[in-house]
């Protein structure tokens, strides 16, 4: 444990803990800062100065920087290789703050839900696995499209062709080898048992404030499609926060139609 830490250095490493797969982007004036292993991995990837940061009497850390103003192309360039970008944000005025700043992430960017740059092709899936059969649901953040079907692995894996997502959330232990092997260019994100949970269904009623799924045109032979609709909702939220965008309401993908 380290010892006589700055104010803001242990502030940064009790927001970190919380988000320990990310790369935080920690925002300090006008520049969202990198420190630690995180700060390796930026200047690496986005070909930037990596310098030092002192935390305590005797102790540097690893630090870089980008301009805020200037963000969306280092955070689209880290997205696009597959990273998970926390998006820290400062929640008062610094000239008025009595103490250390407040920070807390406001948002978390995946490959799959990055829908702030229109040059990079997004979407993301999940998948629900139950004996040979795969509930399987996409949104596209920047167009709010939501399909949900069930199929076998084979209509599974043209169902990924077809709709070419960046990133696919399954549940963390389960084998999906196949889909590592046959698509290299998705990033597969696994997920703890909780997203998976079938009573999950009811945040997806709530979000679009209905009280049944027949209000999607669905019934009940439609239930396992909406497992994996219900985990990817789940997931949007939870990542986006209070900058999720529309979404249209789920619909049945069928293949005969889809155009």
């Amino acid at each position: 444990m380290e010892e006589n830490l700055t104010p803001m250095v242990a502030q940064y490493n009790a927001i970190k803990n919380q988000y320990k797969d990310c790369l935080l982007l920690y925002r300090l004036g006008d520049f969202y800062e990198l420190f630690y292993e995180d700060a390796i991995v930026g200047a690496r990837e986005l070909n930037i100065v990596l310098t030092k940061k002192k935390i305590s009497k005797d102790k540097d850390i690893p630090m870089c920087g980008i301009p805020y103003h200037s963000s969306e192309s280092y955070i689209a360039k880290l997205v696009s290789k597959g990273y998970t970008v926390a998006i820290c944000e400062q929640l008062e005025d610094a000239s008025q703050a009595k103490g250390i700043v407040r920070r807390d992430v406001i948002r978390v960017i995946t490959p799959g839900t990055y829908f702030d740059n229109e040059k990079l092709k997004t979407g993301v899936v999940s998948i629900v696995k139950k004996g040979e059969s795969f509930s399987t649901s996409y949104i596209n953040l920047s167009t709010g499209e939501f399909y949900c079907s069930v199929f076998s692995q084979e209509g599974l894996i043209s169902f990924l062709n077809k709709f070419s997502p960046k990133e696919v959330v399954v549940e963390k232990g389960k084998d999906f080898s196949f889909i590592r092997q046959q698509f290299k260019s998705i990033f597969l994100t696994e997920l703890d048992k909780q997203f998976f949970e079938e009573s999950k269904i009811d945040i997806l009623l709530k979000h679009f404030n209905v009280s049944h799924y027949r209000a999607f045109g669905m019934d009940q032979r439609d239930e396992f499609a909406l497992q994996s609709a219900s985990v990817i909702l789940n997931y949007v939220k939870t990542t986006q926060k209070n900058f999720l965008p529309f979404v249209s309401p789920p619909k049945l993908y069928r293949e005969d139609i889809y155009i």
